[in-house]
């Protein structure tokens, strides 16, 4: 009975820890600590020992259980030129590079992959085949729309460049993200 007591005591102990009304906080990315109300979850592994009575054991493997964290809130940036889009796709590409999963590197940077898919070919021709800027000209903001340059940026890109494009993508060195543009 006094081996009872003692995992009651740990448990009770646990919960306070888990089910405590004090905010979570986590160091930031310039190191203030935040506080925020949006939750993620973390898997935290529990002894077959401590777990619950109303908890069902698989066989000898440890139960996981969810905890929530507290996580900063990102700020959506708008992308306004094309070094934006380049700027924009090489943080994708790093990410992407690092965890080999497109849709999680477009989550993690809160793009959609069809807004990063329609401006990819500016980020391409400024990759690939910068000297080809000059063909295709400078953006003017005021005159034509984002979309209508990249239009204006893939035209551009010939056999070669393609070819060149098509390589790199293979090699993970660019995103392998197709687009197509109605005409």
């Amino acid at each position: 009975s006094g081996k009872l007591g003692d995992r009651a005591k740990k448990r009770a102990h646990r919960k306070s820890l888990v089910f405590s009304n004090e905010p979570l906080s986590l160091v930031g990315e310039s190191g203030e600590y935040l506080e925020q109300d949006a939750y993620l979850e973390e898997d935290e592994l529990i002894s077959g020992e401590d777990v619950l009575s109303d908890v069902t054991i698989n066989g000898n493997r440890p139960q996981v259980k969810r905890r929530r964290l507290y996580r900063a809130p990102r700020e959506r940036q708008r992308v306004k030129d094309a070094a934006g889009v380049l700027l924009r796709y090489k943080r994708i590409l790093l990410t992407y590079q690092r965890l080999k999963n497109m849709s999680k590197a477009f989550q993690i940077h809160g793009v959609d992959r069809n807004t990063v898919a329609s401006t990819t070919p500016i980020a391409e021709l400024l990759l690939v085949a910068p000297e080809k800027v000059a063909e295709v000209g400078e953006f003017d903001p005021s005159k034509e729309k984002l979309l209508d340059y990249a239009r204006r940026c893939y035209t551009a890109l010939d056999e070669e460049t393609l070819s060149r494009v098509q390589a790199l993508k293979k090699n993970n060195l660019l995103l392998p993200i197709s687009y197509r543009f109605r005409h």
